[in-house]
């Protein structure tokens, strides 16, 4: 006898065969589906050829294995949090996946872990701390453990926004003008703006540029907007953090060269805040401030205490 073919059959089919030596009466067989019902045969060659195949084995079911690795992990920032999001490993292990494990890495090394239900392909990480730069590896898990994590997400620096992940009443306001819209804003305590954020309607397009500007009109910082996506919250910041002092009124806007822009009426009538930041009311001093211009121009104009749904990026 010069080799052996071992053959699994999986629900009666051949699966590829596995050829061994001679002197071999045992062998490993790898790469079979764990959970999933197997037997096998073996046939034995010789220089006259192969000759027939055994009798079928008896049934048996490979144990599982941890999953493999989620794929597509996503990130968005918010207020000491982060917003993760990922897709499904390609194998389960064999097993029904029961959760994941969602694990921020500050530099290299790993914080306390998120757990999620098995459905979940979004989580919440919270504890974390504003002005740090986060990354976030994903791991799948079931009934025989934790498969590996995924490859890192991008970076991302949680912050204090004035809106969060709320929405306008108009996404779209029909108006085509080029025009600077933006709000007055200001914090209760001393620190930092990265950036300059607002919502976009897909007919909002162009070219968009932000600006931070004093009270008096003096733009401290702008930066152009790449990488949008189609519609919804955007996010642009500065080359370097611009330092605002506490409880003074500053303006942030962007060019919506195209128009389009989002809007709520009466969204100023009343003052808005979110931890230390506040965009007085227009009573106090008129909010939801526009100008219509080509270019990024300081907004002095206002109406019906709209707001326009630009916000900023603020660390302490």
């Amino acid at each position: 006898i010069t080799s052996y073919k071992v053959t699994p059959y999986l629900e009666g089919r051949a699966q590829t065969a596995v050829t061994v030596g001679g002197e071999e009466t045992t062998k490993t067989i790898t790469g079979l589906t764990p959970g999933s019902s197997y037997t096998f045969t073996v046939s034995a060659a010789n220089a006259v050829g192969q000759g027939p195949e055994s009798p079928q084995s008896g049934a048996v079911t490979p144990a599982p294995v941890a999953p493999g690795a989620p794929g597509g992990v996503g990130v968005a920032a918010g207020n000491n949090a982060a917003e993760v999001t990922w897709t499904a490993p390609a194998s389960n292990g064999g097993s029904p996946i029961t959760g994941y494990r969602v694990t921020p890495y500050l530099g290299s090394e790993a914080l306390a872990a998120t757990s999620v239900g098995a459905e979940a392909t979004r989580a919440t990480v919270g504890s974390l701390t504003n002005g740090r730069s986060y990354t976030f590896r994903v791991a799948a898990v079931n009934a025989a453990g934790t498969g590996a994590e995924s490859a890192a997400s991008a970076a991302v620096v949680p912050r204090l926004t004035l809106l969060e992940n709320s929405t306008p009443a108009t996404i779209d306001v029909s108006d085509p003008g080029s025009v600077v819209v933006g709000m007055k804003f200001a914090s209760s305590v001393a620190g930092q703006i990265r950036g300059i954020r607002f919502y976009k309607a897909a007919a909002n397009t162009g070219t968009h540029v932000v600006g931070l500007w004093t009270s008096g009109g003096t733009l401290l910082a702008q930066a152009t907007a790449t990488e949008e996506t189609a519609t919804g919250w955007q996010e642009v910041n500065f080359s370097s953090p611009v330092q605002i002092a506490a409880n003074t009124v500053y303006i942030a806007a962007y060019l919506a060269p195209k128009g389009h822009y989002s809007a709520t009426t009466r969204g100023f009538a009343s003052a808005v805040t979110n931890g230390t930041l506040t965009a007085p009311a227009t009573t106090t001093t008129p909010n939801g401030v526009y100008v219509y211009s080509s270019s990024l121009a300081f907004p002095v104009s206002s109406f019906n205490a709209s707001n326009y749904w630009v916000d900023v990026m603020f660390t302490p």
